[in-house]
């Protein structure tokens, strides 16, 4: 049997599991049912985990963190090895800089949402252009 580049010559490194798709299918259904069961059970009772003043804090900084994360991190792992120490200093510099953002941009210009309202939509019966 021909070795598998990366696999270390293990055999049958390269096949299909047996079962092929209806065996992942098998083992990954009672999984996604289990998620969504539990994801049911969060939002017609949510826990009191959730209502956590800085669980909702991390909530409204989220997509900072999601934004801000990407611009450093790659850097970080090229020049850090070690998986922990990219982890806390990531963490570090990107909660951080999540909240400014928020305090100093996002939360502002939410604000303004007032001042400038979403057009109405158009009725039906008129043309536009004349």
């Amino acid at each position: 049997m021909p070795r598998v580049p990366g696999c270390g010559g293990l055999r049958g490194a390269n096949r299909i599991p047996r079962g092929g798709a209806a065996g992942t299918a098998r083992t990954q259904g009672p999984a996604a049912l289990g998620v969504w069961a539990g994801l049911l059970v969060v939002l017609t009772r949510p826990p009191r985990v959730l209502q956590w003043f800085w669980l909702r804090w991390i909530g409204q900084i989220s997509y900072g963190v999601y934004v801000i994360h990407a611009l450093f991190g790659h850097w970080l792992h090229e020049h850090f090895s070690s998986a922990p120490v990219v982890f806390v200093l990531q963490l570090g510099i990107t909660i951080p800089l999540a909240a400014l953002s928020w305090y100093l941009f996002e939360s502002p210009i939410l604000t303004q949402k007032r001042r400038w309202p979403m057009p109405s939509k158009r009725r039906p019966g008129r043309a536009i252009a004349r």
